[in-house]
């Protein structure tokens, strides 16, 4: 989603301006450090600048890259190349390949690329975090969703919430807050939106009580170690006035502070441009 977009011939003046615009902010758009293990094994293994080989590189996929084989066959996340159960990395067998030595290299090299150990990347929510009953086969949250209020080894004191609507839009059952086991939830991701509908957030802040809480949305088709895309993984990076800010944190101040800083680069490359020109003559 996030790949360069090159067109040798843009149609039109406006969409000259827009991809201009969209090169220009992009490089302040940096992928977030996974915080569960949810996050670790949906971590696409190629193309993701956390995920690097030994010439500090992005895995790719051209030419003789190490990931051509594997990502033939769908192996293209952290999570595929995991082994759950046995909590260990998988062989050529389990990932599907042959024992050929090329395969053999290709896989230690993916593996060793990974910065995460899954084996002791956590599975116990935060608090703030959004979890759901997952059963075997199941691909979508439930019906009833909880966000974590505290947890112990092995329960979480959550307040409940309700889909109600095909759309994804869940609402709380009630003020109080219920005790459920840990095991079989998996984490969802969530989205705030104000009472007004005009801004988005990932929602991470408990209700205050007295206040009136957002409208509530489950993200996505699925449960996080199914997305495609996480809003989650990525933030805006920080500029000489403002810190970092999550995904959906972009204001319009911090795209005139962009935009100035690469207008100003633009005019520092001319200015330079020009200087060598006149010294030439």
């Amino acid at each position: 989603m996030f790949a360069a977009t090159k067109l040798k011939r843009p149609p039109t003046s406006l969409w000259k301006s827009i991809l201009h615009a969209w090169m220009s902010v992009r490089p302040r758009l940096c992928k977030s450090e996974p915080t569960n293990s949810a996050e670790t094994l949906r971590q696409p293994v190629f193309g993701n600048p956390i995920i690097v080989n030994q010439e500090g590189k992005p895995q790719g996929l051209s030419g003789r890259s190490e990931g051509n084989s594997l990502a033939n066959i769908g192996r293209s996340r952290v999570g595929d190349f995991w082994d759950p159960e046995e909590k260990e990395w998988k062989g050529l067998s389990a990932l599907g390949v042959n024992f050929h030595p090329v395969n053999r290299r290709n896989r230690n090299l993916i593996i060793a690329s990974i910065p995460w150990d899954p084996a002791t990347s956590s599975n116990i929510p935060l608090v703030g975090d959004w979890i759901s009953k997952k059963e075997a086969g199941q691909t979508a949250p439930s019906e009833w969703v909880y966000q974590v209020l505290g947890t112990t080894q092995n329960t979480a004191n959550v307040l409940e919430f309700r889909r109600f609507s095909q759309a994804g839009r869940i609402q709380a059952t009630g003020p109080h807050n219920v005790i459920i086991p840990l095991e079989g939830y998996e984490p969802i991701r969530v989205l705030a939106q104000d009472s007004h509908g005009a801004t988005f957030r990932l929602a991470k802040d408990l209700p205050l009580p007295g206040k009136k809480p957002p409208i509530y949305w489950i993200f996505g088709p699925g449960f996080i170690s199914d997305l495609q895309w996480d809003p989650g993984d990525w933030h805006w990076q920080q500029t000489r006035n403002m810190g970092d800010a999550p995904f959906f944190g972009y204001s319009s101040k911090r795209g005139y502070q962009n935009a100035r800083k690469t207008q100003h680069s633009l005019w520092d490359h001319q200015l330079h441009s020009k200087s060598e020109t006149s010294g030439t003559q």
